[in-house]
């Protein structure tokens, strides 16, 4: 280690190395009010869903049962009993769009917590992960048998479905402009689709174990992976290439995330670590210890914090900290204190 630098607050230090690397850690941790405890975390459920203005994060929080909470006071505003997976909050943060018990499709009103329209038309066998497109009029479905459906949720007619892969779909990703899907599997593969005809357009190999997420960024531009064999790695949406491997992580990386600038990936893992990534540099600027394996990560809409599920039964909030000095200081190597 080559050189030390703490931030004005006392929060965080940055150290840098002769490689180059710089590493931010928190000095010191959460106050209480940024975690919440007993809620149900588990290696199959779904991260955290947050509402458009940033104000309202929709959570598993037990069995058959989703709590959506206020961000800036970090208590709950509504619990519902019967919604199983939080699928998306209205942006006028009226409505949780969600999927039941039995993956029946639910719309329901978050002031009174009363459901206001359920219908069934996907056969609950084998689903193992739901998601709902940017704009709302796609439902995607995985299912452990490796099959991949798309529903229209207005219609409950089914779009198209495929045995694309040969393991259970462990994430279904949208791209930003809705026209494309990627989709990742226990089989070690993920999967470029267009969403309209349902023709697969790339197998993306490389991962060495099954591969547990998948995102586009922000522009839509990159897509990012990551997998049990503990790496993530980034692709070009567009040519469908490899272009870098992001390797750290001690254990299985369980839940990728892109910031809302689409300049740093989150990476949630099983060694208890967050690493934050700079994507124009391809290196870790920061580690965030937790004890216990983390499943997802998320960043929120507004960018100004990171939350992460932890498999002890807390949902955390880190404060997002400015990469602004540390990206200066990536472009200029960390030349070695004299």
């Amino acid at each position: 280690m080559h050189c030390l630098a703490y931030s004005h607050d006392g929060r965080f230090l940055a150290s840098g190395d002769k490689a180059g690397n710089v590493l931010l850690w928190r000095i010191k941790p959460e106050l209480n009010e940024d975690t919440i405890t007993n809620v149900l975390v588990d290696y199959a459920y779904p991260p955290p869903v947050f509402s458009s203005n940033g104000d309202l994060m929709a959570t598993v929080t037990a069995s058959n049962q989703v709590t959506i909470w206020n961000l800036s006071t970090w208590q709950p505003v509504q619990t519902f009993d019967g919604a199983k997976v939080p699928l998306a909050i209205s942006p006028d943060n009226l409505t949780l769009t969600a999927a039941g018990p039995d993956f029946a499709f639910q719309l329901w009103d978050i002031p009174s917590g009363e459901i206001q329209h359920t219908a069934r038309f996907v056969e609950p066998k084998y689903v193992f992960r739901a998601s709902l497109s940017p704009d709302g009029k796609i439902l995607a479905i995985g299912k452990s048998d490796g099959t991949v459906e798309l529903w229209n949720p207005r219609t409950g007619q089914a779009m198209w479905r495929s045995q694309g892969h040969k393991g259970a779909v462990r994430e279904l990703a949208f791209s930003p402009d809705d026209r494309l899907m990627v989709t990742a599997s226990r089989d070690f593969l993920a999967k470029l689709w267009d969403v309209k005809t349902g023709k697969e357009l790339a197998t993306l190999s490389g991962h060495t174990d099954g591969v547990f997420s998948a995102a586009f960024s922000p522009d839509g531009k990159l897509i990012a992976t990551g997998a049990i064999d503990g790496t993530a790695r980034l692709w070009d949406a567009a040519t469908r290439q490899q272009l870098t491997v992001l390797t750290g992580h001690k254990e299985g990386v369980y839940y990728i995330s892109f910031s809302g600038d689409g300049q740093t990936l989150a990476t949630a893992s099983g060694d208890r670590t967050v690493r934050l990534w700079n994507l124009a540099t391809r290196r870790e600027v920061a580690r965030l210890d937790h004890g216990r394996d983390v499943v997802t990560v998320g960043f929120t809409p507004r960018g100004d914090a990171l939350i992460s599920s932890v498999l002890d039964g807390t949902i955390r909030r880190w404060s997002a900290p400015s990469f602004a000095e540390l990206d200066a200081l990536e472009r200029e190597k960390l030349r070695p204190s004299k």
